[in-house]
């Protein structure tokens, strides 16, 4: 419906030919030349039209003015909008007009390409159709976004952005394309969704599939690299789950949980290892059913397996066979690796060589063994002591032009935070290196370590930190912890920082380590101080040592020593060989540190106003580093300069 009554309508401009009419409910919009999307709708009020469809090309400037219709304006605040279906598909898009069309911090979101649909096209509008430009073939992010679609075929894009769809809360059916990061209904809100069909996919992860009360199926429709175990969780509706093609590894023992309505589990390729078979939570007896094979599985009594005479015998797992080893084959030989890497190594090396002997498919044989002969020489299958080794050294060169800086002890928070605690008791008397021990030693105490919990929803300093966790019981992760140690320390007066110790591979290894150094007058130098393992580092002599001297000495194989308390919430003991050589030498690959360091260094619930600092890299050369990180330096001697 279009609220203006007009029966009929057509409309000539001066600048261009330009025609609008209305059919069908339909209010269609000729865009004569890039820019002129305003103009075209002549004496039709456009915010009006609840039906509309566009043909020509669109730039900077028509999208900015779109999504006014679509009910957002360049900075994404909301306005009222009547427009309820959209069809593009005769619509182009051009990088040309304004800059950009929505602006988000300091960028500007703007067309980057006539073939990809523009990001936040339709974001946080009241749209429930839209039909997409026949000259797309890809979706860019956010571009079908916290609107109200119900079906969504992106099956034939090329490519579609891990977050093209998020918090459409009434989508019902979704087809995705092969993507490498799958599009996940938790992560990516989508409430009712209740069939979603996959293309091939590198990787889901665990809980992808959980709390959804109207899932009725799950289709993956093309080849599968790995699947987490633990995947689809309390969907009381859920009926079938389909794989189509073939499958590299499942992993995990339990597949489903709480999921009484489930008929099915179709196996209908080639899996070479399907491990999570567990499905507690429902009582139904052979609820797998396979017309493809499966080589492998965590239960053969669940899970029946085939023999390699038996799969290859058939065709059509030959046929499933060369596609996994394709697929493995690129994974052996990617340039990101990690995880799917070693996937791929273990499956090739097991299992896929030996049957493309047996196959006759020597070719292919000989690509898998060349492509695992890379991949044995990549970071994936080195230990994590030999990738520190192989960093290239530091060098002296431009630096930040800030520096850090260190909160007084005369600090109003941190006064309230010495007397709070009685901190000047805690600390106690005699040398700084004992004083510092005992406030290392307290906070370890002070709460237990979990590193899986969530981020606590108060300020982040010492004393609310504290209350929150005695009042739910609750632990903190080793950066709230490092940051409760760093306080109390500045709160005694002692200069301190905490510092995230990060791996070389960040962007696939989220398991970083973060921990304090303070600064000894009597040692004229920084020390390593850990409240998560209350631990500290010496060298053959007793020296206490900072991370930049731990990491050299490892780098070096010169001696180390971890004190013998050293432990994980009082259950586990730490080694020297564990802690060090193993986990801190992945964490010190770049090592990073608050510019300000102070009470409440970062967080936005703030108990009190106070400037917060810049996040300092200290990297070797040539280092992959977040896009964000603006700050940054490969010279060890600024990075922990004299405070």
């Amino acid at each position: 419906m279009i609220k203006a009554a007009i029966p009929s309508l057509s409309c000539v401009l001066l600048s261009g030919v330009a025609s609008v009419s209305l059919a069908g409910n339909i209010f269609t919009v000729k865009v004569p030349d890039p820019g002129s999307l305003e103009r075209s709708f002549g004496t039709t009020d456009p915010y009006t039209v609840e039906s509309l469809r566009i043909e020509g090309t669109l730039d900077n400037d028509d999208i900015r003015f779109l999504r006014t219709l679509l009910g957002s304006d360049s900075l994404l605040n909301q306005l009222p909008s009547n427009l309820r279906s959209l069809d593009l598909s005769e619509a182009r898009f051009e990088n040309s007009g304004a800059k950009g069309y929505a602006k988000v911090g300091d960028g500007w979101f703007h067309v980057v390409s006539p073939s990809r649909l523009p990001a936040v096209l339709v974001y946080k509008s009241p749209l429930e159709k839209i039909v997409l430009p026949s000259a797309v073939d890809s979706i860019d992010q956010f571009s079908i976004s916290n609107c109200n679609v119900r079906e969504l075929d992106l099956s034939g894009m090329k490519y579609v952005h891990p977050r093209a769809v998020m918090g459409d809360t009434l989508l019902h059916t979704l087809r995705l394309p092969a993507m490498a990061d799958a599009i996940t209904p938790t992560s990516s809100v989508l409430k009712s969704i209740r069939s979603i069909t996959y293309g091939d996919v590198d990787y889901v992860p665990a809980q992808s599939f959980n709390n959804l009360p109207e899932l009725e199926e799950i289709i993956f429709g093309g080849l599968v690299g790995h699947i987490d175990g633990y995947t689809v969780n309390n969907c009381p509706k859920l009926k079938k789950i389909i794989f189509s093609g073939p499958v590299n590894t499942t992993g995990g023992s339990q597949f489903t949980s709480n999921c009484p309505a489930l008929e099915n589990i179709s196996i209908g390729g080639l899996a070479l290892w399907f491990g999570n078979v567990a499905n507690p939570g429902n009582t139904k007896d052979n609820l797998y059913r396979i017309s493809g094979a499966v080589m492998e599985s965590g239960d053969s009594s669940a899970v029946p397996v085939a023999g390699r005479k038996e799969i290859l015998a058939r065709p059509d797992m030959v046929d499933d066979l060369k596609r996994l080893a394709r697929w493995e084959i690129s994974h052996l030989t990617s340039a990101e690796g990690g995880f799917l890497r070693r996937m791929a190594y273990a499956t090739a090396s097991e299992q896929t060589d030996t049957m493309l002997v047996e196959a006759g498919l020597i070719s292919l044989s000989d690509s898998i063994r060349e492509a695992m002969r890379y991949a044995k020489g990549t970071d994936d299958f080195k230990t994590k002591l030999q990738i520190l080794k192989e960093a290239p050294a530091y060098i002296a060169g431009s630096n930040p032009d800030i520096g850090f800086s260190y909160a007084s002890p005369t600090d109003s928070m941190l006064r309230l935070t010495r007397e709070y605690f009685n901190l000047d008791s805690v600390a106690g008397n005699g040398d700084d290196i004992s004083r510092m021990k005992r406030l290392l030693y307290w906070v370890h105490d002070l709460v237990r370590h979990d590193g899986g919990s969530s981020w606590p929803d108060c300020p982040f300093n010492l004393r609310d930190l504290y209350k929150v966790a005695q009042q739910t019981g609750r632990g903190y992760n080793c950066r709230f912890m490092a940051m409760m140690l760093t306080e109390a320390l500045l709160a005694e007066g002692f200069k301190a920082r905490y510092l995230t110790c990060m791996p070389k591979a960040w962007d696939m290894d989220d398991d970083c380590h973060v921990i304090c150094v303070a600064w000894s007058d009597s040692l004229n130098k920084w020390v390593w101080l850990d409240p998560t393992f209350a631990a500290y580092v010496t060298d053959e002599n007793g020296l206490l040592l900072h991370p930049g001297e731990v990491r050299e000495r490892l780098r070096t194989d010169l001696p180390l020593i971890l004190n013998q308390d050293a432990n994980w919430n009082h259950k586990s003991p730490q080694t020297k060989e564990e802690y060090l050589d193993s986990y801190m030498a992945k964490n010190l690959y770049i090592i990073t540190s608050n510019s300000r360091n102070q009470a409440e260094p970062e967080g936005g619930n703030r108990s009190y106003p106070h400037e917060m600092g810049k996040e300092i890299y200290l990297a070797p050369p040539g280092a992959r580093l977040p896009s964000g990180a603006a700050m940054k330096s490969s010279d060890p001697e600024w990075f922990w300069q004299k405070p």
